[in-house]
Formats: C-alpha cells, structure tokens, sequence
C-alpha cells in the first residue's frame, strides 16, 4: 500500500519527504495535495526526497517525467537531494530529470549521510573556481 510523510529535519533546514510503494495516479495526486500544504506553511528551499521504498509500476516513464515536472513548477527552485535505492535507480533518475528540468538543482544519493551534507553546503557544485 502506498504511504507519504512529510517532516522537517531536526534543525528544521530541511523538507524530508518520504514515499513508499507502487505509486498510483490516485496516490500521486492526494501527495501533491498534501506535501502543497505542508510546503505552504514551510516554504524552505532545501528537500530531501526519500524514494526507496517506492515502486511506479503503473507509470509509464514519460508519464513519471512529466509528473515529476509539474511538481516542479508548483514550487520555487530549492536543492533536491533524492534519496534512491541504488544510482541507477530508475525512478530515482526519472524525479532528477523532471525537476532538474523544472529548474531545480537535483542530484540522487544513495547515501543518507551524502545527501544530508550535499544539503547543507552552501557552495554550488557547478562552479568553477580559478585562484
């Protein structure tokens, strides 16, 4: 059966969200709706998106990118760190090219430690320094 939950990290830096089992067109909506109204009264710009124990089945992989998109422009641009069961996970990489496509800077860990740090670093990873 699918689950959703939403928390804030202990600092309250952070938006955790975590999901859970085969993601149906149903589920997907009623999380929207709900993670909307906890975004609404949290609007921080740093999430950690806990997918490994989720399963999209039902989705087609355009429709899971397209999914991923529309929850991207339903919120500013923030730090995504995507937590998935392995890197080649694919849902994992479908949320990252989604929301990396909705202008958010996204980046799966398989490491719940990497991916707390990533968060947290002030620095853009992108960036080029010249000394």
């Amino acid at each position: 059966m699918p689950h959703h939950f939403f928390t804030l990290s202990p600092d309250e830096s952070v938006i955790v969200i975590s999901i859970s089992g085969d993601r149906t067109e149903a589920e997907a909506e009623a999380a929207i709706k709900d993670f909307l109204k906890f975004y609404a009264e949290h609007p921080i710009e740093r999430v950690l998106f806990d997918t490994v124990k989720a399963h999209a089945a039902s989705y087609t992989m355009a429709d899971l990118v397209d999914h991923a998109r529309m929850m991207g422009r339903l919120i500013k641009p923030c730090k995504v760190a995507i937590l998935a069961r392995s890197m080649d996970c694919p849902f994992g990489r479908i949320w990252r090219k989604g929301l990396a496509s909705s202008g958010h800077d996204a980046f799966i860990f398989d490491h719940l430690g990497e991916a707390e740090t990533w968060l947290k670093n002030e620095e853009d990873e992108d960036a080029v320094y010249v000394y």
